[in-house]
């Protein structure tokens, strides 16, 4: 488990004793030992043991305290580490921030000045939380730190959880905790809170057309440098997942490819793959075996098993509630795994699904810009490679998405929150117009493919907290979550990730030999 908190007083003076019992509280119970960094007007302190270890330095009258890793060129030697590097530059507005390439979630405190500014990256890749003090205010990277053990539950984020709908982007499981969105920065000074936005990926949504063969070789060259800025300098710690999937299959393909060409340190330590073991039709081994070979990377195959074992330790306390608890005990066979083989940090394929999935939504853009004919000849293409109803395709892409959304939700049953939620909290948390279902159809007429992506990519911290149990042992790595990757993929037409069962094709063309 790894985690850090701060607190910080307003008026300067030494953060009060009970503030600092209360926050220590779950590093004493978890059993981690602190390092604390005492300054004038915050304390905060870092806890772990294992995985993306967070820091705390400080230097002159600034403090640095969170959980980071910044992009760099491997073939180049780094002077400093990432932590300095943030003090020396001191990001604090939008500009400043946006040069650093990378994941975190770090408070900034100026002793001097008596302002502190947190920052979160772009995705929302490390989680960052706060909660407002009397003459003060704290952060941490768990929301349970910040937690009193008065707290009431936050209801509306609880019932939109259970019901599978999306809940507000700052909002957490406890009332008075609050979550700094992906891509925001928050300023506290002088009693003030205030939130920022530095980060937006529909900035880069209207990119200037260019020729196909010039997108996907930019695509494959910023593919490469973001799985090469993402292996460990150190020979073995670095490994990947391998589902055989075409995600994980190319981040394999690709770091052992740099490193048999001398463009990354070190070539994988090994991979593990999750085996299917009841033939639902998701064992994918000869895919594995069929990359494992291509590479000669050494693989790890553990059955797909949410059962606890007997000697196993007691279920993991998570901070907030996720959809994957149940299969904890899979997740930490697979971390363990990892740590037995040498690694310490594990590539996931997790990312290309949101903005390269290449939805069938594009159609109803087409039919809104009054090209009903060729959405009809686009869907009927689709059918015939699919092997579906034409009408079909244009019900669920044209039709259904052109509808108001009172008449999306009375039509598809499916996007409505299941019965044993009470009418009356339906009626009270709006959950009916946050069901997934709806939110996928919604959108501007005529923007609905961009519309989709960008719905998809706010929905990305929640997916990486699928993958809490994992973090707590290793550090898990998102290649498809460069932010450079992301922004040059978001300007790319439809039809570039969008065909017949061959979606992200811009990624399977890019990864050709």
């Amino acid at each position: 488990m790894n985690f850090f908190c701060c607190a910080i007083r307003t008026d300067g003076g030494p953060v009060p004793h009970a503030w600092r019992a209360a926050l220590a509280a779950t590093a004493i119970r978890h059993g981690l030992e602190r390092r604390d960094i005492d300054r004038p007007g915050c304390w905060g302190y870092a806890a772990s043991d294992a995985g993306c270890e967070p820091i705390a330095s400080s230097a002159s009258t600034r403090t640095a305290i969170g959980t980071m890793r910044l992009d760099a060129d491997t073939r180049r030697a780094i002077s400093r580490s990432d932590v300095e590097s943030v003090l020396a530059c001191w990001p604090t507005d939008r500009i400043s921030i946006n040069e650093l390439h990378g994941e975190f979630a770090v408070v900034l405190h100026d002793a001097a000045t008596r302002n502190t500014t947190a920052l979160r990256d772009a995705l929302g890749v490390h989680p960052l939380y706060y909660r407002l003090m009397p003459g003060g205010i704290a952060f941490a990277s768990r929301a349970d730190v910040l937690a009193s053990g008065d707290d009431d539950y936050d209801m509306s984020y609880l019932s939109a959880f259970l019901a599978g709908c999306a809940h507000d982007a700052d909002a957490s499981a406890f009332a008075s905790v609050f979550s700094v969105p992906a891509g925001h920065f928050v300023r506290f000074s002088d009693d003030r809170l205030t939130v920022h936005r530095w980060w937006s990926a529909e900035q880069f949504v209207d990119a200037v057309p260019r020729p196909v063969n010039e997108a996907v070789a930019e695509f494959r060259g910023r593919f490469a440098r973001a799985v090469r800025s993402r292996i460990a300098p150190d020979a073995g710690a670095t490994w990947s997942e391998l589902s055989g999937g075409l995600d994980s299959s190319s981040v394999v393909s690709m770091a052992s490819q740099l490193a048999h060409n001398g463009l990354a340190p070190h070539a994988l330590g090994g991979t593990v793959t999750l085996v299917d073991r009841h033939g639902t039709g998701g064992d994918e081994r000869r895919f594995v075996d069929a990359v494992t070979a291509a590479h000669r990377v050494p693989n790890t195959q553990l059955f797909d098993d949410a059962r606890a074992d007997d000697d196993d330790d007691p279920p993991p306390l998570t901070d907030q509630p996720t959809a994957s608890y149940l299969a904890y005990p899979r997740d930490r066979r697979l971390a363990r795994a990892v740590r037995r083989g040498g690694g310490s940090v594990l590539l996931s394929g997790y990312g290309s699904d949101h903005y390269l999935g290449g939805s069938a939504i594009f159609l109803a853009d087409l039919a809104a810009r009054g090209r009903l004919g060729a959405a009809i000849r686009e869907a009927t293409r689709w059918a015939v490679v699919g092997r579906v109803s034409a009408w079909s395709m244009l019900w669920h892409n044209v039709a259904v998405p052109m509808m108001p959304g009172a008449l999306v939700r009375r039509v598809l049953g499916a996007s409505r929150v299941p019965p044993w939620i009470r009418p009356t909290v339906v009626r009270a948390l709006n959950l009916d117009a946050h069901g997934l279902v709806t939110l996928a159809a919604g959108g501007p007429i005529g923007r609905k493919y961009i519309s989709d992506v960008l719905r998809a990519l706010d929905g990305m911290p929640d997916v990486l907290a699928l993958h809490a149990v994992i973090q707590d042992t290793v550090e898990e790595r998102h290649p498809f979550l460069d932010r450079a990757l992301v922004e040059l993929s978001l300007g790319f037409p439809p039809e570039i990730c969008a065909q017949p069962c061959a979606r992200k094709w811009v990624l399977r063309e890019a990864m050709r030999g």
